[in-house]
């Protein structure tokens, strides 16, 4: 190896030397870095913006094309010189129904596009190459890219860069379903408007601030005012023309409809024409919202109703004379029924006095046919007094406990006499009768068998009148059906007869020929009570083989029968327990007859003449009960009572039972003379026995 002639120092030295240019040159490149830094920084800077503004832009571009594309309008741009360079899917998708596609339009002019063709559009569109906006409203295309018609509205908006137009936008949008509804709507107006043009009745529309917007012609007839007098803020107002006595109704009406808008008013009064005609109108109105609540006003209609109130005075006026017509038939048949009811009863009551006297039987035979007789005169007036009553709607039920067997039973014991005298056995039959004591009215249910049984025995000869009681099954607990079958062998009823059994005053025979008694109402009044009572009736009947009549009744169940069975012992004890009773009654027949009849029962009484000496007598003595009649001179009955009730000077015998004894019969008779103070009443022809009842039952 050779020796190096470089020293160790000089090496050393040439290192530091080394190192000194290496920081210098760090630092240089230092230097340089930051100058290149300060040059390049706004260059990549400025590169960095132009890479984001091109990608905003194409953001943009991507959002601005998917809103044309699905925006429900058919949209187109083009060049300055109205070439199409774009066009949207809508239109491709919904215009042109997809037979036409989008190389068919891009490069074609605006002016060549079918429909604008088909349309002769062309020189309504030139003004948009000369930079002006166009817009074309409601135009029918005969022929649409699509195939078919269409309406359109058409709008063409020029575009400008820099003060120079550069192309436009053609949008295109399709009203035909618009265009139909408002010509369905048009047409429907059209017909309403020919409907309420035609009417009769004044119709109107009257707006929110009063004034009227609208009024069928037809108000001319109705008011003698020109529909078109009541249009305007200056036109004339309903009230000008109504009625004085209707004004003030007419007014609080309005107020009630403006301020507080009611769904619906009715209302009848009267104009005043010009002509001084007075008129009656029916007064019909309503409030009108739209769709958003808001108040529109009033719908209203007046139709002329003068003929209808005219017939209403008419019917009125009508119905007040048949009102006093009935009530005139009523007094009558209160007074006739009064003045027959007043000797019936004597002459009745002097044969039933009569057979307790010893006469021989030829003499109590005629005495018992000269009852029947009575009898048969007193159910007559009782008839044409139900009719009378059902009439009115005075016919009334009333509840109890009763024995249904024993009900029917007397009912049938009335008829022995006569099925004796006439040889037609009378049977029976309350095997199938589940339940005894029942809860309704015995005496509307003994009246419909008496008038049933009645009319089999008047039509029966020969042969038999049967009664069969059964029970049927009701659908409510603790109720029950009965069903009564009367049924005869007598000479039956044909078929054309059968139309007019029911109906009052109507029998089967007819003509001189009069084969049967009786005045043709039992059947009438019967099928009255029996619907009153909830009940059916029918009948079945064959010519020469009898006739059968079928009775359902509904009634409650009264299962107490140990409680009833006490009560009508202690009835059956209670007889004669009134034995000192005043009679009072002006009529000599009537007095002695039950006078001696009522003592020959055991009765104590004391007679006085009119309402006076009864108060006479009761001031004297003490009596268990009075019999009183109404009518009487001096004092009638109603007068006497008050004064019993009401007198100071009879406190201590104000309580005394008193029993009307009357022959006033019609049907507010004994409401009124129980209001007066009576406890009940019996009116004449009097049968002891319902006497006894009576005075028994205050026991």
């Amino acid at each position: 190896m050779l020796k190096s002639d470089i020293t160790k120092e000089q090496i050393l030295t040439a290192l530091n030397v080394a190192r000194k240019r290496i920081v210098e040159l760090e630092a240089l490149n230092t230097k340089l870095r930051e100058k290149l830094d300060l040059i390049t920084s706004p260059i990549i800077s400025e590169l960095k913006n132009d890479i984001t503004s091109h990608e905003k832009f194409k953001e943009e571009e991507i959002l601005y094309k998917t809103l044309l594309n699905n925006i429900p309008l058919s949209i187109m741009t083009f060049k300055s010189n109205g070439i199409i360079n774009f066009i949207n899917k809508f239109h491709l998708q919904i215009f042109s129904q997809g037979h036409l596609k989008e190389d068919f339009f891009i490069g074609r002019s605006i002016f060549e596009l079918p429909g604008i063709v088909s349309a002769k559009l062309q020189d309504n569109l030139r003004p948009l190459l000369e930079g002006k906006p166009v817009y074309i409203e409601s135009v029918y295309i005969p022929h649409t890219s699509g195939g078919g018609s269409a309406w359109q509205d058409i709008r063409g908006i020029p575009l400008f860069h820099q003060g120079q137009m550069t192309g436009g936008i053609l949008i295109r949008e399709n009203i035909t379903m618009r265009k139909e509804a408002e010509n369905s709507l048009r047409a429907s107006e059209e017909r309403l408007r020919i409907i309420a043009d035609n009417t009769s009745d004044w119709e109107y529309w009257r707006g929110p601030d009063g004034h009227y917007t609208w009024v069928s012609p037809s108000c001319e007839a109705v008011s003698g005012v020109p529909a078109e007098s009541f249009l305007g803020e200056s036109g004339c107002k309903i009230r000008s023309l109504i009625h004085p006595d209707d004004y003030d109704a007419w007014v609080s009406h309005l107020e009630e409809v403006d301020c507080s808008h009611p769904d619906h008013r009715e209302m009848d009064l009267r104009l005043v024409k010009p002509s001084g005609e007075i008129v009656w109108i029916c007064h019909k109105c309503k409030p009108i919202f739209d769709a958003q609540g808001m108040y529109l006003g009033r719908r209203g209609s007046n139709r002329d109703i003068t003929d209808r109130k005219r017939a209403e005075l008419e019917l009125r006026t009508a119905k007040e004379a048949a009102e006093r017509a009935d009530a005139v038939k009523s007094e009558f048949l209160a007074n006739m029924s009064h003045e027959i009811r007043t000797p019936l009863n004597g002459i009745l009551g002097m044969l039933q006095l009569l057979k307790t006297t010893a006469i021989d039987q030829e003499q109590t035979e005629y005495c018992s046919l000269a009852l029947q007789a009575g009898d048969r005169l007193t159910r007559l007036l009782s008839d044409i007094l139900d009719i009378t009553k059902s009439d009115a709607g005075k016919m009334s039920i009333h509840k109890e406990t009763f024995d249904l067997p024993e009900a029917v039973n007397q009912v049938l014991d009335i008829f022995l006499p006569t099925s004796r005298q006439n040889k037609v056995t009378l049977f029976k039959n309350f095997e199938s009768l589940r339940h005894r004591f029942l809860i309704g009215d015995p005496l509307r249910v003994q009246q419909i068998l008496t008038n049933l049984i009645g009319n089999a025995f008047k039509f029966t000869q020969s042969g038999n009148v049967t009664i069969d009681v059964s029970s049927l099954p009701s659908k409510h607990a603790g109720q029950t059906r009965i069903l009564f079958t009367i049924s005869d062998t007598g000479c039956g009823i044909s078929d054309d007869d059968l139309g007019i059994l029911f109906s009052p005053f109507s029998q089967v025979s007819k003509g001189y020929t009069k084969q049967h008694q009786g005045a043709g109402l039992g059947l009438e009044i019967s099928k009255r009570l029996v619907r009153m009572m909830g009940g059916t009736m029918s009948v079945s009947s064959e010519l020469d083989s009898g006739t059968t009549f079928y009775v359902s009744l509904p009634f409650d169940v009264d299962n107490d029968e140990h409680n009833i069975q006490e009560s009508s012992s202690l009835q059956k004890n209670n007889t004669l327990s009134y034995k000192n009773i005043l009679l009072v009654e002006d009529d000599d027949v009537n007095l002695v007859s039950l006078k001696i009849l009522l003592e020959k029962s055991g009765y104590n009484i004391e007679i006085a003449r009119n309402g006076m000496e009864a108060l006479q007598e009761i001031t004297n003595n003490n009596y268990d009960a009075i019999l009183m009649d109404i009518q009487m001179p001096i004092m009638n009955g109603i007068e006497a009572t008050t004064i019993i009730r009401n007198d100071k000077k009879f406190k201590e015998k104000s309580h005394i039972p008193i029993i009307a004894l009357t022959a006033y019969a019609m049907p507010q008779d004994e409401q009124r003379f129980k209001l007066s103070g009576m406890d009940a009443y019996i009116s004449k022809p009097v049968c002891l026995e319902e006497v006894r009842k009576i005075l028994d039952s205050f026991g």
